[in-house]
């Protein structure tokens, strides 16, 4: 403050008295300036310098990181494909043949070369009837006929579509897990299971076929936090692994430990319909020559910057006291000019403050005038009914004059003019059908079209009808989870009305709620903390009913949300 104090001095100050002169003052202002911006370029220069190296190694790390979780998510998809297809396959199959035609030995002989030719890693192939006896078998035991009722793995797939078990030796001894689908409905005579079996060697084998970093252990851990393949790190098949899973989930989750004084980054992710979870480990940070090469170009950008900088200073400097000198011939005229474009600009800001404070109050007293008007006609036996009746004439003139100042003091925003014309609704809804129509097959939400051809055209804005069933729309996907419909369709209504209806299969509305769903900032959206505005049916609501329309919801708790929307054929709108 001292310096701006001084330099404020020296450039105001003429007298022979003072400190500094003008022309003294504007040489010793280039020198403080140059002095300045010195400083303001090479201490930014340091602290960017130091910074730069730091946030690009933490680049780096952030970079590994995403790499290893799109590894990881690689490899999941690859695994569940992987077994999936399989269980596929048999399902297929199982859908294929009647009950009891699989315990044919000949029919499930053949069945199984089929499915060796393209599944090599099935071991064997056997049907069980609903008590648990396996009536045929193919494969190097001797199994036909066992009873597996008091087994864990058949207990789990019983009522089950398809099941994949977790690995155990089972009656032949040796480490394998078994995929089943099953047809009919469990307990009666027509269920029956397709079972087969995998070598637990075949996951480890398959983990090698997976294309990851060299660097990175890639394998199997089951819930119970034992090996389920082999690993670098970790030891083989059946060791226990000492890190943590208990925050695996479906998604991908990173966490990091230290070792040997250096990081391991650890992804892991519970595999679908599989009681495994996978887990990829990387030992430190790769840097390499990109890091190294950054260096270089670093120093070589920062050394050419203050070489630059310097040269600038000089010249900007100069320039910057030549304006200074130039302004301040004519400062006192602009600092008069400030000084009444400030006062204006105050008068403007308290006008608009004022007419948006007053706007809220006269609507009020505009209602109650209403209210009062009603209340007067209303009650037969109130004296003086002319005499008030007269008042709230006048008063309501006088709110209405203060409504047209307040109104022409707010009236900067321009309205969307309407453009009338004769157009087919349908036509409309394709088009917004079209702006959704990726979002919705991005999330799985199928989008029904059911729309009469035959409806005869409307006068109506298009604009507007795109924001009315845009809104809409996005509403309806908004409220359906995945694997939902969202149906719209449209229909002739006598007289002379066309319907269009949109439902959603979504969770529904409460009857308490649908009478405040068309009110300004109502809104039941809440997602990741943050929720919707509540203007958008409400805005939808004014537009339907400017456009001579109307619109209406049906809807019940866990039924879904219907909204209809009528429209006339012909419609007097303002253009």
């Amino acid at each position: 403050m001292k310096l701006l104090s001084r330099i404020r001095g020296f450039t105001m100050s003429d007298e022979p008295g003072g400190s500094l002169n003008r022309r003294q003052g504007y040489a010793y202002l280039q020198r403080l300036f140059v002095a300045a911006a010195f400083i303001a370029v090479v201490l930014p220069l340091v602290v960017i310098t130091l910074l730069g190296f730091f946030q690009y190694r933490s680049l780096f790390e952030r970079d590994t990181s995403d790499k290893l979780r799109l590894d990881t998510q690689s490899a999941k998809q690859s695994f569940e494909f992987h077994i999936q297809e399989t269980l596929s396959t048999m399902d297929v199959v199982a859908q294929g043949y009647s009950y009891g035609e699989l315990f044919d030995q000949s029919k499930l002989d053949t069945l199984f070369i089929r499915l060796r030719n393209e599944y090599w890693w099935v071991v064997d192939l056997g049907t069980l009837d609903s008590s648990g006896v396996q009536r045929a078998y193919v494969g190097p035991y001797l199994f036909q006929g066992i009873n597996y009722s008091d087994q864990e793995w058949f207990q789990n797939a019983y009522s089950r579509k398809t099941y994949v078990s977790d690995i155990f030796t089972g009656y032949r001894g040796v480490p394998h897990f078994v995929v089943t689908v099953t047809s009919g409905a469990p307990g009666t005579d027509r269920y029956w299971m397709l079972r087969a079996s995998i070598d637990s060697e075949h996951l480890s084998n398959y983990i090698t076929t997976i294309n990851t970093d060299d660097s990175i252990d890639m394998f199997l851990v089951g819930v119970d936090g034992t090996m389920r393949t082999q690993s670098r790190n970790h030891g083989k098949i059946g060791d226990v692994y000492s890190v943590d899973l208990s925050t695996a989930g479906n998604n991908i989750a990173l966490g990091q430990r230290d070792e040997q004084g250096s990081p391991v980054i650890v992804a892991s992710t519970k595999l679908e319909g599989m009681p495994w979870i996978l887990v990829l480990e990387r030992r430190g940070y790769v840097y390499g020559d990109t890091w190294n090469q950054f260096q270089m170009q670093f120093i070589a950008i920062v050394v050419a910057c203050a070489l630059l900088a310097l040269y600038i200073m000089f010249r900007v400097t100069r320039a910057m006291v030549s304006m200074i000198k130039r302004a301040d011939e004519r400062r006192d005229e602009m600092l008069a000019e400030a000084q009444h474009t400030a006062k204006l600009a105050s008068v403007g800001q308290l006008a608009a403050g004022v007419a948006h404070e007053i706007n809220n109050p006269l609507a009020i007293i505009n209602e109650k005038i209403g209210l009062i008007r009603d209340l007067t006609e209303y009650s037969e036996d109130f004296p003086q009914r002319d005499r008030f009746l007269v008042l709230t004439d006048g008063a309501a003139s006088a709110v209405k004059r203060c409504k047209d100042i307040t109104h022409r003091l707010l009236g900067f925003a321009r309205r969307m003019e309407v453009e009338k014309e004769k157009l087919h609704i349908n036509d409309v809804i394709r088009e917004v059908v079209s702006f959704v129509e990726k979002e919705a097959l991005y999330r799985d939400i199928k989008l029904d079209l059911v729309l009469d051809d035959t409806l005869p055209r409307i006068e109506s804005d298009r604009g507007h009808l795109q924001q009315i069933f845009l809104n809409i729309l996005n509403n309806a996907l908004d409220a359906v989870e995945k694997n939902g419909t969202v149906t719209i369709a449209t229909m002739a209504k006598k007289p002379r009305t066309v319907r269009t209806i949109i439902t959603d299969t979504g969770p529904g509305i409460p009857q308490n709620v649908i009478k405040h769903i068309f009110e300004p900032f109502f809104t039941t959206k809440i997602k990741n903390e943050a929720s919707g505005t509540g203007l958008g049916l409400s805005i939808t609501y004014g537009i339907v009913k400017k456009l001579c329309g109307h619109i209406s919801v049906e809807s019940s708790p866990g039924e879904g949300a219907k909204f209809i929307i009528d429209f006339p054929i012909e419609c007097d709108l303002e253009e």
